[in-house]
């Protein structure tokens, strides 16, 4: 991974919250890293890669309606 873009939050089971961000990775191409564990640089879930930022946007929200930029 090269570069984180953009992170999010969204609502989780039971109330908790997942840690979501969109990194842009040498190939050029957008990745959707849910669950992010900062400790790890890694999520427990990827989707990818996407050809733009707006495409890795609309996913994420497709995926997680509730989340929300930090």
């Amino acid at each position: 991974m090269t570069e984180i873009i953009k992170e999010y939050t969204a609502e989780f089971t039971f109330g908790d919250t997942e840690k979501i961000i969109i990194a842009k990775y040498t190939n050029g191409k957008f990745y959707n890293h849910y669950g992010w564990m900062e400790d790890h640089k890694h999520g427990y879930a990827i989707a990818g890669g996407y050809n733009s930022l707006d495409e890795a946007e609309k996913m994420l929200m497709k995926h997680r309606p509730t989340a929300k930029r930090i």
